[in-house]
């Protein structure tokens, strides 16, 4: 009896573990999409490695594109340091501006239009603005 229960119980134990290896395992593939409340834009977060990592296991970061409503690239930040295990929450707010919010570590961006082109904004942990106009993140 105390046999089959080992038996029973190793079992149980190799099978959380072949969970838990798969789940570890790289990054290689994910995606995040969100039309603007206008209807305007989509943005989209996409996790894939830097262009110039050549090595063998590749690091992933999460990348921020924003499309026109038709699917067209019109801005992608090429600078992402959101490594790409780390979770992220994706909104807009009222007036089209895209925001990304890594809940790990607390970091916040956000992405606006100025003159017709869109620029990469930071926000710090505690989400004060690191900026000089007031505006703040809608709730994610």
């Amino acid at each position: 009896m105390l046999k089959k229960f080992h038996k029973s119980l190793f079992l149980k134990f190799l099978f959380l573990i072949a969970i838990l290896i798969q789940s570890c395992g790289d990054i290689t593939s994910g995606e995040k999409v969100l039309v603007a409340p206008s209807g305007v834009y989509i943005l989209k977060a996409t996790v894939k490695s830097k262009n110039d990592d050549s090595r063998e296991n590749p690091r992933y970061f999460w990348f921020v594109s924003i499309h026109d409503k038709q699917n067209n690239l019109i801005y992608e930040d090429k600078d992402s340091d959101f490594v790409g295990y780390l979770n992220i929450k994706i909104a807009w707010d009222e007036n089209d501006r895209a925001w990304v919010y890594n809940t790990d570590n607390s970091q916040i961006f956000f992405w606006g239009k100025v003159s017709n082109k869109w620029i990469k904004n930071n926000w710090d942990a505690d989400k004060t603005k690191m900026i000089q106009r007031k505006i703040y993140p809608p709730k994610f």
